[in-house]
C-alpha cells in the first residue's frame, strides 16, 4: 500500500513503513501531521517500524524535530534513518537522535540492508 503527502512518499509492507522524503522538502509541524495521518491510513493498529530514506536534502526546523521526537504512535516500535555520506544530512540526523531524543528507538545507518535487519529484529521482539 502506498500514499503520497506534500513532502514524502510512504509505502507499507511486512510491518515496515518506508518513508522517502522528497528533495528539498521542508518538514514543518503541519506537514508532519499530514504525514502521520497518511501513516495511520496505511498501518492502522499494526505494530510497525519506520525506515526513513534520508538521502535527499531536506529542511527540518527545530520545532518540527521536537514534534517528531515527542509524537510517535504507541504502535511504532523503531525508526531507522538511512543516509548517504552527505555531511549536512548526517549532522541533522545525529543531532535529532542525540539532542531531541525520540521516544522510540531510533538509529542512523548508511546501509539500507543493515537498517532493515535492525528493524526486523526490533519488530520480532514487539510481535511476540
Amino acid at each position: 500500500m502506498k500514499r503520497e503527502t506534500s513532502n514524502s512518499i510512504l509505502e507499507y509492507a511486512d510491518h515496515i513503513l518506508y518513508v522517502r522524503i522528497k528533495e528539498g522538502a521542508e518538514l514543518t509541524i503541519e506537514s508532519m501531521k499530514e504525514q502521520y495521518e497518511a501513516q495511520y491510513e496505511l498501518v492502522k493498529n499494526d505494530k510497525y517500524s519506520v525506515l526513513i530514506d534520508g538521502k535527499n536534502n531536506v529542511i527540518v526546523p527545530i520545532e518540527a524535530r521536537a514534534f517528531m521526537a515527542e509524537h510517535n504512535p504507541p504502535n511504532r516500535k523503531a525508526t531507522a534513518i538511512v543516509s548517504n555520506k552527505n555531511l549536512a544530512t548526517l549532522i541533522l540526523a545525529n543531532f535529532y537522535i542525540k539532542v531531541n531524543k525520540p521516544k522510540v528507538s531510533t538509529k542512523l545507518f548508511q546501509d539500507e540492508l543493515k537498517a532493515k535487519h535492525w528493524l526486523k529484529q526490533k519488530l520480532q521482539k514487539a510481535l511476540k
